[in-house]
């Protein structure tokens, strides 16, 4: 498995992403330039770019064809079915995930302050007693967070599972979650493979 991340990419400048833009695919640079804001469009840029990258330093390809698109929408590669991936991407950040077997990731900016609601629609008692707990409340809910998003990105299902029980019963499936705070940077991370 490879998870690459690029960070500081809300400090890229319109000539980097107009160059970044020449590397892509004509089908992924107009994917890339219908995003409305530059932010989503230079998020879309160095995913993508990521993705070559680790396709090329794990498996020595060069070129990974267009995507193609699972039941709920999770991309593969119609070339390679036999490789998986994941992209992901906030505003600090950009993260790509590639293996052999499916693999879910999720980068998330580590907000404020945690939306009460959300939190209790989304988390466990017990993950709601952690956060609570926590000095640091909103990095906690983070990892939560990610965690819970790379699951559902690893098994291609969506958001189509009760969030709250989530986490309880993946170490009996053998998923292993990975989670890295990156606070200083003002964002956390989570890899979920098998």
């Amino acid at each position: 498995m490879r998870a690459l991340i690029s960070d500081g990419i809300e400090n890229i400048s319109e000539e980097e992403l107009e160059r970044d833009l020449l590397l892509l695919p004509d089908w992924r640079r107009e994917a890339a330039e219908r995003y409305r804001f530059f932010s989503g469009r230079v998020q879309s840029t160095k995913a993508y770019l990521l993705l070559r990258q680790a396709l090329f330093e794990e498996y020595g390809i060069r070129d990974e064809g267009r995507f193609s698109f699972g039941e709920h929408g999770k991309p593969y590669l119609a070339d390679h079915p036999d490789i998986h991936f994941n992209l992901s991407h906030c505003r600090e950040a950009v993260m790509c995930v590639v293996d052999d077997r499916p693999v879910g990731c999720d980068i998330e900016s580590v907000e404020r302050k945690t939306d009460l609601a959300l939190l209790k629609r989304t988390m466990s008692p017990a993950e709601q007693e952690r956060v609570f707990a926590s000095s640091a409340p909103e990095l906690e809910f983070m990892k939560l967070w990610t965690a819970k998003e790379a699951v559902l990105k690893q098994r291609g299902t969506g958001l189509t599972e009760d969030l709250a029980d989530l986490l309880a019963g993946v170490s009996g499936e053998g998923l292993i979650i990975e989670t890295t705070p990156v606070p200083e940077k003002g964002y956390v991370c989570s890899v979920c493979h098998l």
